[in-house]
């Protein structure tokens, strides 16, 4: 496996579910420092309007905790960043509030991991 990156596009992720995706991530980068950089415009633009590329048909916000909480607990995360937030497209806030409760979400999963 190229140690560069592992892309995985929403498409994958419909197909094989939050826990299956996990799995197939932990498989794939087992024994490797695990860094997981979440771009905001993988979700659906109903929960992520303020982004620079909105396309519809992505996961929603519990599909993306699903599959952080499944990596958090088979693997070891090294790091992790959320990209691509643009408050200032989305005058409803929604992407600023789910991208803040994702990462809500992960500090939780370190918490109780360290």
């Amino acid at each position: 496996m190229d140690t560069a990156g592992l892309v995985i596009p929403a498409r994958p992720w419909a197909t094989l579910g939050s826990e299956a995706l996990a799995a197939e991530i932990c498989d794939l980068t087992a024994g490797l420092p695990l860094y997981i950089s979440l771009d905001i415009d993988v979700l659906d633009p109903s929960c992520a309007p303020g982004t620079g590329y909105p396309v519809a048909g992505g996961p929603d916000v519990r599909e993306v905790l699903a599959l952080l909480a499944a990596i958090f607990k088979a693997q070891k995360v090294a790091a992790m960043d959320l990209v691509e937030v643009a408050p200032a497209v989305d005058p409803s806030g929604i992407t600023a509030a789910n991208a803040a409760h994702i990462l809500l979400q992960v500090l939780g999963h370190i918490s109780t991991a360290a």
